[in-house]
């Protein structure tokens, strides 16, 4: 079952926030973002499990299926449209929660009487996706509950292309096995952001989505050695 669902999971990610956070940035059409969500995810889907589908092609059926979860719950949250900062993150925290949840219904219903392995690899590409594009993204939103202003959406981040380049040598880093590789990736991002810093006026600080690497960076660590974990 975790083999089908880790991989549903991590072309969820991979589609949300890398992909259609791009896109969103550059159209307000509501429809339009929401056609485009699902058309995208089918896509990402359809890669994730063709190849097991080569072989039992009951499960293509995943890609019309997980499109139209995602296209519904879109309707949705559009339909709310949450006026609070509060509001705004409820949406964001119980879309994700359901749609895991609807996914981890399928997937129990596809992988019944069957063992679909590479659940390790896409749980960890599922973590990647996280900390290098979604984390940012849910801080934000936390950030402005505090501040009680209303996020920015979508949300684009101060030295995007540098912010990222840091959090995926940290990354890197984190989750080599040799000290060396680890040193350097964490080095590297931390000069990048003391350039920034020294060559611009009020550089945030990501704490928080240095933390957030560190711990999705840590968690398949954390594993090593035979420990099983989710089917991994």
């Amino acid at each position: 079952m975790w083999g089908i669902f880790w991989r549903l999971y991590a072309a969820h990610l991979f589609t949300l926030f890398p992909l259609l956070t791009n896109i969103a940035s550059r159209s307000a059409d509501a429809k339009k973002l929401i056609w485009s969500h699902t058309i995208i995810v089918a896509i990402t889907t359809a890669l994730v499990v063709v190849y097991s589908a080569v072989y039992r092609p009951l499960l293509f059926a995943l890609v019309p299926l997980v499109a139209v979860y995602h296209y519904i719950l879109d309707i949705l949250v559009l339909r709310i449209r949450p006026d609070s900062p509060r509001g705004v993150l409820l949406a964001a925290l119980g879309w994700e929660f359901v749609l895991a949840g609807l996914l981890i219904l399928t997937s129990a219903a596809f992988a019944w009487g069957y063992v679909y392995p590479g659940a390790g690899a896409f749980f960890r590409l599922s973590l990647a996706v996280f900390a290098l594009w979604g984390a940012p993204h849910f801080i934000h939103l936390v950030k402005s509950v505090i501040a009680g202003k209303m996020p920015q959406l979508p949300f684009v981040e101060r030295f995007k292309n540098f912010a990222f380049v840091e959090r995926a040598l940290l990354y890197i880093g984190i989750s080599a096995s040799s000290i060396y590789i680890v040193a350097a990736g964490i080095l590297i991002a931390v000069l990048i952001r003391l350039l920034i810093y020294l060559n611009e006026e009020n550089v945030p600080i990501p704490l928080w989505e240095w933390a957030a690497v560190v711990l999705m960076a840590g968690v398949p660590r954390a594993f090593m050695g035979g420990i099983k974990i989710f089917g991994l």
